[in-house]
Order: structure tokens, then sequence, then C-alpha cells
């Protein structure tokens, strides 16, 4: 009886080590790419005049909502994966929805498409070049760097 209830024992912390070690494995394969992210509204600075006035709070003096920083994505990850993921954990909020083009990222930190004239709202570049698509249909891969821009007008505040 002793060896039996000795023998489940082992075989029961095998079993949850072997799922541990395969939970982490998993996690590893998420996280195996590094890429970064900066998330910035300083074009409002440019169009005060149009900013809705219930967002200027919200605004940060540099403009920056999000340094940059680094996130790790897995396999096939896109740039909203990486948003989504960089906004958890910065707990920044953030609203987007989906549309026949893809998501569409409609607000990041309260700032909210047409809260600065009714053309604006958030672009995206991948190493410096702007998204040719919308956001979840661009793979990134080890060391892309994504940059979110806020704009309030298209024909001056896009490179």
């Amino acid at each position: 009886m002793k060896k039996t209830l000795r023998f489940v024992c082992l075989l029961s912390m095998l079993v949850m080590i072997l799922s541990l070690t395969a939970a982490c494995a998993k996690k590893d394969e998420n996280s195996k790419y590094k890429t970064t992210i900066k998330i910035e509204c300083t074009k409002i600075f440019d169009h005060e005049e149009d900013l809705n006035p219930d967002k200027k709070d919200f605004v940060p003096k540099d403009g920056i909502i999000l340094d940059t920083v680094e996130v790790k994505i897995g396999d096939d990850q896109t740039v909203y994966d990486q948003l989504v993921k960089a906004c958890e954990a910065h707990k920044i909020s953030f609203a987007s929805q989906k549309s026949d083009y893809g998501m569409y990222v409609d607000g990041i930190a309260q700032i909210q498409t047409a809260d600065c004239g009714e053309m604006s709202g958030w672009l995206f570049y991948v190493n410096d070049e702007m998204g040719a698509a919308s956001c979840d249909q661009i793979v990134l891969k080890e060391g892309d760097s994504v940059k979110w821009v806020f704009i309030c007008d298209y024909s001056t505040d896009v490179k």
C-alpha cells in the first residue's frame, strides 16, 4: 500500500512538472521575437485648435503615450497583436473594431478617431514605412520597430 501511494505521488509530481514545462515552452514560443513599439500623439500640438476640449487632459505634455519599449512576440503575430500586448502590459486603454478591411484601431489612451478634426485618427509605421494594410494583416518579425501616430491632418501630418 505504501509503495502504491508513493508511486501515485511520484507520478502526480511528474505530471505536474511536465505540465509546467509545456506551459513554459508555449510561453517561450509566443515570445521568441524581439520587436519595439512607440505610441505618440505629438501631431495634436500642431492642431490644438481642432482638439476636442474634452480630450485635452488625455494628451501627455510631451505627446508620448508610450515611449519605445520592447515587446516579445511569437510566430505569425501582427502589428495588432503587438499593440494589444503593449497596451495590456502598460495598462493603456485602446479601442478597435473589425472593418471590411481588417482591424481598425479607433482609439488609444482615450484619444479617438475624429478627436482632432473629422479626418484625425491613428496610423502605424513598421520600420519607418507606413502600414500598407490593416494592422491585423501585417506580420512582424525579429527586430521590427512599430510606431503608432495620431494624425490630425493627413495632408500635413503624414511623412
